[in-house]
């Protein structure tokens, strides 16, 4: 038991120098953006590492197709991570991994319940059973399931200007206008359905 217990703290040392080198968080001041474009239906943009990616707030109708919502998202970012986290250790462990998937679900009760997650791995390869158990020991060690797990200090400061000084990106602003001229041609369908 007790050798055990040193392998693991070893392990957890190790892999805790492996997130420094390969996880660092963001510089400080550097955001991500988000943008409303279009608040009947809760649809937004946001602008991260130079790229545009639309969400949703909306619920999806049966069959029809939406945008990611907040909670997916979420869910995507601790899949994301566990999967880097676990790739990144077996490579350097020389351990031969040759696919990793995660399926991850969020559950939440009722409005006051704790929200949880549900983190299901796939490990593909001639893996042992050691080196199974040791890859999933490593997921516990992903950096966004640890801030999930612990909790985070939120700051809310409002403003009276724009959040960030540069101007809206022309490729949200483009996002911008498609999501205006759907919203009037909605409006103008419904209007003409109550002629």
């Amino acid at each position: 038991m007790q050798t055990e217990t040193m392998q693991t703290e070893t392990l957890d040392q190790t892999f805790e120098q492996l997130l420094d080198h390969v996880f660092n968080p963001p510089a400080s001041g550097q955001r991500v953006r988000v943008f409303e474009v279009n608040a009947e239906r809760r649809q937004v943009v946001t602008r991260a590492a130079g790229r545009t990616a639309p969400i949703s707030g909306s619920r999806r109708s049966s069959g029809g197709a939406a945008d990611p919502n907040p909670y997916e998202l979420v869910s995507a970012a601790l899949g994301a991570c566990t999967t880097m986290s676990i790739r990144r250790y077996a490579d350097r462990k020389g351990i031969p991994l040759e696919r990793v998937e995660i399926s991850v679900s969020h559950l939440r009760a009722s409005t006051q319940a704790r929200d949880s997650f549900v983190r299901t791995i796939f490990l593909d390869g001639d893996l042992s059973e050691a080196q199974r158990s040791q890859l999933v020991q490593i997921a516990a060690h992903c950096p966004i399931g640890k801030m999930l797990s612990a909790g985070a200090e939120i700051h809310t400061v409002l403003s009276t200007r724009d959040p960030d000084t540069s101007p809206m990106p022309e490729d949200m602003r483009a996002i911008e206008r498609r999501a205006s001229a759907h919203r009037a041609a909605d409006l103008n369908a419904a209007w003409l359905r109550t002629q």
